[in-house]
């Protein structure tokens, strides 16, 4: 596995990546109603490319990619994130059909790096009830509990931080 800046055009792949793991991972944790709100069926392409653009999206694709023997359209993203100028994670999100293999490992080893070679001192995010216990794994300490409010869904989750 390698960590790569996103693609333009890849904008669809990581969309179905974002919708589906929330739908089939953090509904263990949260309502249809609430699973619905954060991640609807509608698929706004200019949108999604000018969010993934702006949060500086960089994803975790197949390493074959990297060796010539796969085509970039045709490379698998195995899982996507971000890191803000301020040390806050937007996005940190796994392919639901592969949890558990070191993807999320990697996304966040690839975090640290940047952050230190950028000078960012503290890390943030606001993390989902299902991602809680991975976040504490890497150090990451609840700030507070919050409810938030998505589409008329109120979704809980925690301000964690870790100094670094």
């Amino acid at each position: 596995m390698k960590i790569r800046a996103y693609h333009f055009g890849e904008e669809h792949q990581i969309w179905q990546l974002f919708y589906q793991t929330i739908h089939k991972v953090n509904a263990a944790n949260y309502s249809q109603k609430q699973i619905d709100a954060w991640a609807p069926n509608d698929f706004d392409q200019q949108f999604w490319q000018e969010k993934l653009a702006a949060l500086g999206t960089f994803v975790c694709v197949n390493s074959s990619e990297f060796r010539g023997n796969s085509d970039k359209k045709d490379s698998t993203i195995f899982g996507y994130s971000d890191l803000q100028s301020d040390g806050y994670i937007d996005h940190f999100f796994c392919h639901h059909q592969h949890q558990g293999k070191g993807i999320g490992n990697a996304l966040m080893v690839h975090i640290h790096r940047l952050a230190i070679n950028r000078g960012i001192t503290e890390l943030s995010a606001d993390v989902s009830i299902t991602a809680l216990d991975f976040f504490k794994k890497y150090g990451f300490k609840i700030v507070k509990s919050q409810n938030v409010l998505i589409r008329g869904q109120i979704l809980g989750n925690y301000k964690m931080r870790k100094s670094l």
